[in-house]
Parts: C-alpha cells; sequence; structure tokens
C-alpha cells in the first residue's frame, strides 16, 4: 500500500478521526485529508510521531522494503550533490524523496543532510531559513539514532550549527554526544602491511594520515595568524605567516593557503594592489587541476579533482565574501576584480 493508503486504512483501525490525528501531530484537518488523498505527504519530520500514532512501525508506513548497498547510496548521494550545482531545488527535492523512500537508513540520511548543507554554504538557495531549518530538524532525529557513527556526525553538524549562531551552551551539549575518540589502529595497521611486505598499501596510509594531518594542521596556523592580527601582534603575525607559507609550500596540495594568508596579510596592512593580486593568485590555484601541483609525498594517493561547477562557484563565493569588509569594497570598483568576477559568475552558471 501507499502510505496514504496505510495512513487511511490504519487510522480506520484504530478509530481514529482525521481531528483527532491532526490534533496529535499539530496539523490541520485539511493537512490529513490531503495526506489520505495522496494530494500531498506528512513532513519528512513528522513521519516517526505519525507511525507510532498509527502503531506501525516506519516499515508498514512506507511500506520500506529495500535494502541499499554502500555503492547505491554513493550514487544517490552523488546525484543529489551534482544535480545540486545546477538546481538547489531539484536537489532539494529529491533528498527529500529519498529520504521517504529509505526513512530507516540513518546513513543514508546523514550523508544527505550532510551534502544539503554543503550546497546551501556554496551555492545560492532561496528560502536559505527554511532549508536550514529543515536540516536541524533532521539532525536532530538524526543524534538519536542508535548508530553511533551517525549520531556522532549528526552531533558534529548540531556544535557547527550552534557555533555558527553563538549558541554555546547547545554547542556543548552536542559535544557531549560525540563519542571519546577510539583507539586509533592505524600504527597497527601500517605495521602489518610493513610485514607482509604490503608496501604500496603502506605508503598509501602513511600518506592519507600526511594528507589528513596537513589539511588539520593549515587550519590551525591559519588561526594562529589571526589571532596575532587580532591582537596587533605584528611580531607573531609575520612569524604565522612565514610558518604557514613554508609549511604550505611543503606539504600543501596547491598554494592556496599560502596565497589566502598573504592576502589576509595585504588586507591587515590595507595594501590594495597585495589584496588584488593575491585574491587573484587565489582563484589560479583553486582551478589548477591537482595533478599540476602533487607533490611527491602525495604520489600514491588517488586524490580527485574537484567538480568543475563546484570549484567556479566556490571561487565566485570567495570573491563575493572578500568584499564584504570596509577595507576590500574598493574591489567592486576595480576593473581587474570585476572582470575576475564576471568570469566566474558566468561560469558557475
Amino acid at each position: 500500500m501507499k502510505i496514504n493508503e496505510v495512513i487511511k486504512t490504519k487510522r480506520k483501525e484504530l478509530g481514529l478521526t482525521q481531528e483527532e490525528i491532526a490534533t496529535a501531530l499539530h496539523v490541520s484537518t485539511p493537512a490529513v485529508n490531503k495526506w489520505e488523498s495522496g494530494n500531498s505527504y506528512p513532513d519528512i519530520t513528522q513521519l516517526p510521531s505519525l507511525a507510532r500514532l498509527l502503531k506501525v512501525d516506519m516499515n508498514t508506513l512506507l511500506d520500506f522494503k529495500k535494502e541499499l548497498s554502500r555503492e547505491e547510496m554513493g550514487e544517490i548521494v552523488n546525484r543529489i550533490g551534482e544535480l545540486g550545482y545546477q538546481d538547489f531545488e531539484k536537489a532539494y527535492e529529491e533528498a527529500m524523496d529519498a529520504l521517504y523512500e529509505y526513512p530507516n537508513n540513518d546513513e543514508l540520511a546523514v550523508s544527505i543532510v550532510a551534502v544539503l548543507k554543503g550546497l546551501s554554504i556554496m551555492v545560492p538557495v532561496e528560502n536559505i531559513d527554511k532549508v536550514n531549518q529543515k536540516i536541524n530538524e533532521l539532525l536532530m532525529l538524526l543524534i538519536e539514532s542508535d548508530q553511533v557513527q551517525t549520531q556522532s556526525y549528526a552531533a558534529q553538524l548540531l556544535v557547527a550549527n550552534a557555533l555558527q549562531e553563538k549558541n554555546f551552551e547547545d554547542a556543548y551539549r552536542y559535544l557531549d554526544k560525540i563519542p571519546e575518540n577510539k583507539f586509533d589502529k592505524k600504527p597497527l595497521e601500517l605495521t602489518a602491511y610493513m610485514a607482509e611486505n604490503k608496501l604500496d598499501e603502506a605508503l598509501k596510509l602513511i600518506q592519507r594520515e600526511v594528507y589528513s594531518f596537513t589539511a588539520k594542521i593549515e587550519r590551525y596556523l591559519f588561526s594562529a595568524f589571526e589571532i596575532a592580527a587580532l591582537n596587533k601582534n605584528i611580531e607573531d603575525r609575520t612569524y604565522y605567516k612565514d610558518l604557514l607559507i613554508q609549511f604550505n609550500t611543503l606539504f600543501g596540495i596547491n598554494e592556496y593557503m599560502s596565497k589566502a594568508i598573504e592576502f589576509r596579510e595585504c588586507f591587515e596592512i590595507d595594501n590594495r594592489q597585495g589584496i588584488i593580486n593575491s585574491i587573484c593568485e587565489m582563484a589560479i590555484e583553486l582551478e589548477k587541476p591537482i595533478g599540476v601541483s602533487i607533490k611527491k609525498v602525495y604520489d600514491h594517493l588517488e586524490i580527485k579533482d574537484p567538480n568543475e561547477k563546484f570549484s567556479k562557484a566556490m571561487i565566485q563565493n570567495i570573491l563575493l565574501q572578500a568584499t564584504q569588509e570596509e577595507k576590500t569594497k574598493f574591489l567592486l570598483e576595480e576593473p581587474q576584480f570585476l572582470e575576475l568576477l564576471a568570469k566566474y559568475d558566468e561560469a558557475s552558471k
């Protein structure tokens, strides 16, 4: 049976009226009528409450039978992600359809939510408040998942949201939901690979870890630079700038971080030409194929180039964000910058 038929049949079996269903779920009676006629569907966040009210499980409510493989989940999530750069509204609808079709698949749900969250940051979205509210509602369901990994990832996203909103009380509450780090078995894996003479596998593991730690260290060094700038400590600011550039030269996947910190340094000293030059160089670095600048330290990794539309949209977003500060508003009157902005605006369409 379809969901509308399940709702109608189970409601009548329990002797409930549409009005009683509506009252219990805090919706209107006409809304329940539309659910039963198939003209609309309950909100995804209402499904658990509706299932409990009708004394059925989610499988019965949604006639759920199929289990997805990891590959199938990946295809769904990738399709939503790719569609999102062309048409966010369609991607959002497809995401909601997938959540309806596979209501008990928390792993799929948290992956979809992560993609929607990323898209909502990277591409223009109408009704962004409504989208963020839906994402938050889904995360609040997923944080109660009985799957530790899903619960942990949902908690991490909620922490990020809470910090963005400066809601520190909620941020700490969600942090408590994230389990303490488990024992790191990678050193043991490395030892086993070397003992079995699987040296390529050992190098891949090492390089994955270096790549992962590099991104983290770069973020921390950049934050240390920003703290020095906020404290107006020129000596520390120069130290962290030079250190980050050296580190990026040795371990960075490209030179983007070096250009980004040069941009911030020019911003701090109000060097207008330096600001223009460095932001143009940032765009160039992001557009370079990764294979062009890959370092030997990562030569055993298969690092894919980002989706072209994703790169263009990200560059456009960076360019627009660069004009938000009072010191950088002059960019909107600079022909070189406007030409660059127009280039990526057209390319991201």
